[in-house]
């Protein structure tokens, strides 16, 4: 472990001093076989790993750790040539924090061992939960990506009460920009357990999460939860609730879905508090690439989050019946 330790601080070294690419990404060979492992840096001077995957191996981002989830661990799945062999996907995982390099150093560094013995996807969720049961404060503590999905899975049973096919609009787990999507029609939910109702603050994760899609139409839906012992909200009780729903073909698209979130926490049991439903239009309050001074993000800047009140957004709420309407209505 030290050595990788030590050939890991080396390669990103090297890389700081190195010429900034074109594209934003500078790269660094470590090893060539089993794997194709590569040191990255980016243009906000970000280290990373970069892992070659086999041809046929299953390829997966844990959900916590997917961009736009905003957390200091990222991952995505990537398209790099390597000479003489052709294009590979990789897996690149990056940390966003600098204050907390020294700890990514030995993710990484057991991450590299890992890979020498097991599929990325499954390194990748295997050293991630190590590493979060080691930092978790509690383990009755429910991430926020678990409390994400609870409010997904919500929507997704809401929809699927009423067309069965519509489970084929849960866009999420796909890595799409919104969670859920048909035609031109996206809904993109927000999941919050704060007690006070007009505390209705959420975190915009990317600078075109609000964004709708091209001559479309966008909803945003708050969820409101509160952890209840009792609560008939949970993980595991939602899954079954859907499932119950489902053809054949939507079961399969279901559970690849589900497959693509790695393990589900499913302990946590919620009550529905409030759902609040905005029509995403013209002046709706938000922070788009438009909106910035240049028109467009500066150069090395690849991610934008921020926080947003949406008591200032009083004027587009509408009843949650036109956001489902509206994407049960579109054209798939």
């Amino acid at each position: 472990m030290s050595d990788r330790i030590g050939r890991l601080r080396e390669a990103w070294e090297v890389l700081r001093g190195s010429p900034q690419r074109a594209e934003g990404l500078r790269v660094y060979a470590l090893e060539e076989a089993p794997r194709f492992v590569r040191a990255t840096l980016n243009a906000a001077g970000e280290r990373g790993l970069l892992l070659g995957t086999h041809p046929g191996e299953r390829i997966s981002i844990p959900r916590a750790l997917r961009v736009r989830n905003g957390a200091a661990l990222a991952g995505e799945v990537a398209h790099f040539e390597v000479p003489e062999v052709g294009e590979r996907r990789f897996i690149h995982v990056w940390c966003r924090d600098h204050n907390a390099d020294q700890a990514f150093e030995a993710f990484c560094a057991l991450l590299w061992r890992s890979v020498g013995y097991e599929e990325v996807a499954s390194a990748l969720e295997r050293c991630n939960e190590e590493f979060r049961r080691l930092l978790a404060v509690s383990s009755e503590r429910e991430s926020g990506a678990t409390i994400g999905l609870v409010g997904e899975l919500w929507l997704l049973r809401e929809l699927v009460r009423r067309e069965s096919s519509m489970v084929f609009a849960w866009s999420g787990p796909k890595g799409a920009r919104h969670d859920f999507r048909r035609g031109p029609v996206a809904i993109e939910v927000k999941t919050t357990v704060r007690s006070e109702v007009r505390d209705r603050r959420v975190r915009i994760s990317d600078i075109d999460q609000l964004d709708p899609p091209i001559d479309g139409s966008l909803y945003l839906c708050l969820v409101r939860l509160e952890q209840a012992m009792e609560g008939s909200l949970g993980v595991a009780s939602l899954v079954e609730e859907i499932r119950a729903c489902l053809s054949p073909a939507g079961a399969i698209a279901f559970e690849e879905c589900l497959a693509s979130l790695g393990e589900l926490d499913g302990r946590a049991r919620f009550e529905l508090r409030e759902e609040v439903v905005y029509h995403v239009q013209d002046n709706f309050p938000r922070l788009t690439a438009a909106k910035l001074t240049s028109g467009v993000l500066d150069p090395g800047v690849s991610h934008v989050s921020y926080d947003l009140s949406l008591e200032t957004a009083r004027n587009f709420e509408v009843p949650i019946e036109a956001a489902l309407e509206a994407l049960l209505g579109a054209s798939s």
